[in-house]
């Protein structure tokens, strides 16, 4: 969850590969929607940082969660669709 308020930065071999990996588990994402995601400069609410990595045969995620003391998740919908929605709240 709190890998969806960070920003990529690092390498682009890393993030190419990184992309492809994480579209693979998304069925059917294209590689270039889930590069658009981890690059949109209007998500990176805590910054921008090293976030994922490949990893064995998938990726390894590196979001800076000990910035966030507490959380909640609420998750709607049935098997086939789902959403995921947060806010972040300055203490």
């Amino acid at each position: 969850m709190i890998a969806a308020f960070h920003g990529y930065t690092g390498n682009d071999e890393g993030l190419t590969l990184a992309s492809e990996r994480i579209a693979r588990q998304l069925d059917g994402a294209a590689p270039a929607t889930a590069r658009a995601w981890l690059l949109a400069s209007d998500r990176g609410l805590l910054g921008s940082r090293a976030l994922v990595r490949p990893y064995r045969e998938g990726v390894q995620w590196n979001p800076a969660d000990e910035r966030c003391p507490a959380g909640g998740l609420l998750l709607q919908g049935d098997s086939a669709r789902w959403a995921l929605s947060g806010e972040l709240f300055a203490a």
